[in-house]
């Protein structure tokens, strides 16, 4: 279940991501076709059976890694290293059902479970 705390023009998002393989996504909800500047995403594996991950976040759903779509990647890391991802000035619009998209990329299983927290700035 995710939370959402908004102040201003501040977003926060957190959240529990289950039952997560390579492609599967969480939907951050944030206002259709919003314009946001991605403060902060950090990432914490809980349980499953990957050893590695890459998390990112995107701007539609089903993004490829390393697409124009692609927004935020941290590096590649064993699944015990949590990911605290601060972007410089990365802006970008929100889809038109109001959502970026969140995908832990593990390299096995689809039981991963992760925290996940997405911070950003609304600009329009």
């Amino acid at each position: 279940m995710a939370g959402v705390t908004s102040r201003t023009n501040a977003t926060v998002v957190t959240g529990r991501a289950l039952a997560q393989g390579a492609a599967t996504q969480v939907e951050i909800n944030v206002g259709a076709n919003t314009k946001v500047r991605i403060l902060r995403v950090q990432a914490v594996r809980v349980s499953g059976t990957g050893a590695n991950w890459t998390p990112r976040l995107g701007n539609v759903s089903g993004f490829a890694a390393g697409s124009f779509n692609d927004q935020v990647t941290a590096a590649a890391s064993v699944v015990g290293t949590g990911r605290d991802i601060r972007p410089t000035n990365t802006v970008c619009m929100a889809d038109a059902a109001g959502k970026l998209y969140l995908v832990g990329a593990f390299d096995a299983g689809a039981d991963n479970i992760y925290d996940y927290l997405v911070a950003c700035e609304i600009l329009a």
